[in-house]
């Protein structure tokens, strides 16, 4: 479904990051909240609910499995698509 499997620029070498290193994000820690999270934090009340969702057209032939493999790549490498909103009621962030 890709055309290529780096995760850096074509032509970048794949070095990635200054110094020739990639930056470890480990996933985990605090960060400020972003425009939809203060967006939907304005609305107030219950937001247990909340989902953000897209549709995204796929190329004929592409299987559910092929999908699901993308997807689950995707969220492996994608740390904000696991996020958690912890609030702990001061509002800097999440």
């Amino acid at each position: 479904m890709f055309s290529s499997s780096r995760p850096w620029p074509a032509g970048s070498g794949g070095s990635g990051g200054r110094g020739g290193r990639w930056r470890v994000d480990e996933g985990i820690g605090q960060l400020a909240a972003t425009p939809i999270m203060r967006w939907l934090r304005s609305l107030g009340g219950a937001v247990e609910q909340f989902n953000q969702t897209m549709v995204v057209q796929a190329p004929v032939g592409v299987t559910d499995t092929d999908v699901v493999v993308v997807l689950q790549a995707l969220l492996d490498r994608h740390a904000m698509l696991r996020a958690r909103v912890d609030d702990d009621g001061a509002g800097a962030g999440c």
